[in-house]
């Protein structure tokens, strides 16, 4: 591809040309909402299937090539989710022979990373052990996927402290769930957007990729909470469950996102609320 003096500054101002002239991807009308936002603290609220994964992963990609040496992290509560915007960057630079030539080399062991050749790296690690794995590393943007997810502590004590040095910038993206800090971060940008935090909202609708009609049937199959929370992107209010969240958040390790055993000597109890 021969790109003139133009082009090359367009696409490095604007992620969603970028995308384009060099992936071939074409960013929906929702997707280019955020993607070119500078926001130091980005907080994305979207349904299933929103196409987060994706722009997440051009979006590490356009940063670490148009910034030599800098450091990102993509995290999540587990290792396995942490690898899913991952994997994506390694695979959308393996098909690509423009993006291969920019790689230095991909590294799996013991933690996976891709280290470019202007000396940018991309990192994955999951929160677990209360961020152990996380902590003591510096980097100019950490992208929180399913953040909803992951404690209050974790991300003030640990991820915050993160991108101290570099006064880095925080995308944090997820499904709603309950009423914690993620929450609260969402209602500041919504309701006082500025240069520090900007809040977007997005439904599984708005994916022009997903069929209207399949989003339906799954409207009149699942329980009108469950479309709510998981397609529609709406936080819902205590007053909806049984528990309130002050009651369900501290129970909630991200170390349940490594195998666990039962011990012998212990009793333990499931329930299930199968009504709708």
């Amino acid at each position: 591809m021969d790109f003139d003096d133009s082009d090359i500054q367009l696409m490095r101002d604007d992620i969603v040309a970028f995308a384009s002239k060099i992936l071939g991807w074409e960013a929906s009308p929702a997707q280019k909402m955020f993607l070119n936002n500078k926001a130091r603290t980005k907080v994305i609220c979207c349904g299933r299937r929103f196409g987060k994964s994706e722009s997440m992963a051009i979006d590490l990609l356009h940063y670490a090539l148009y910034n030599p040496e800098s450091i990102q992290y993509v995290t999540s509560i587990s290792q396995d989710t942490a690898e899913i915007i991952f994997n994506l960057v390694s695979v959308m630079i393996s098909k690509n022979g423009i993006l291969c030539e920019q790689l230095d080399k991909e590294v799996n062991s013991p933690f996976p990373k891709l280290i470019f050749s202007n000396g940018s790296v991309i990192h994955a690690r999951s929160t677990s052990h209360e961020g152990k794995y996380l902590r003591g590393r510096n980097a100019h943007r950490v992208v929180v996927d399913e953040a909803a997810f992951i404690g209050d502590k974790i991300v003030d004590n640990v991820i915050r402290a993160m991108l101290l040095d570099y006064c880095g910038q925080l995308i944090l993206i997820s499904t709603p769930f309950g009423r914690n800090y993620y929450y609260e971060l969402y209602q500041e940008g919504w309701d006082k957007p500025s240069d520090e935090i900007m809040s977007f909202h997005f439904t599984t609708y708005d994916n022009p990729h997903i069929s209207r009609k399949e989003i339906e049937m799954i409207k009149n199959k699942v329980p009108e909470l469950t479309f709510k929370c998981e397609y529609m992107a709406e936080f819902i209010d205590d007053a909806a469950f049984v528990f309130p969240w002050k009651i369900i958040e501290p129970s909630i390790s991200s170390n349940l996102a490594v195998e666990l055993r039962p011990e012998a000597g212990h009793i333990y109890v499931m329930g299930i609320d199968v009504a709708k």
